[in-house]
């Protein structure tokens, strides 16, 4: 299913392919819930987490929008706090980037997974949905308190940088909404 004798849908000869729409077909087809099931999800995790996360990086904004809502479906394999852990690293590598868009897309997905999921609760508050295993309360408290406030500190230290850049090309200050 993922690999094949015909170059032109070989999941893995696809993901390093120089045309982008190849690349963006091969992570679709790789984080089809169809591919999920067949592999083991630890495998499946060490191998096309890494992955997935350089991909937030390709040039172009199609891989990385396929990259981002691959993530968001991988992550349905993942225990709550191994999510949480993978979301709080991906805020972090966004605050070092250029692109940090690309991450917070995928945080983006990643926290709406997390809500379709979650919206599943049994009377004592916690998750039905496998594998999670940490009760979504204690996940909603460590978004409040530590995801949250990392995603604001990266939005406001780029638009720190933006800011000190000096005024737009037309002259114009840039100065922000009080």
């Amino acid at each position: 299913h993922l690999w094949s004798e015909n170059e032109d849908v070989d999941v893995f000869l696809n993901l390093s392919h120089i045309h982008p729409h190849r690349r963006m077909r091969a992570i679709n087809r790789l984080c089809s819930t169809e591919s999920m099931r067949l592999v083991d999800p630890g495998i499946f995790f060490c191998n096309l987490w890494p992955l997935l996360t350089n991909m937030l990086e390709d040039p172009n904004p199609d891989v990385t929008m396929a990259a981002a809502s691959g993530i968001g479906t991988v992550c349905q394999i993942l225990d709550t706090e191994l999510w949480l852990r993978q979301m709080q690293r991906l805020l972090t590598r966004a605050k070092g980037s250029n692109t940090p868009n690309q991450y917070f897309r995928a945080v983006a997905f990643m926290v709406d997974t997390f809500r379709r999921s979650s919206s599943l609760h049994n009377d004592q508050g916690s998750c039905r949905s496998q594998p999670k295993t940490v009760d979504c309360v204690s996940a909603i408290a460590t978004m409040k308190y530590t995801i949250l406030p990392l995603a604001e500190s990266c939005i406001l230290s780029k638009i720190d940088h933006v800011m000190s850049r000096g005024p737009t090309s037309d002259g114009q200050q840039i100065t922000p909404n009080a």
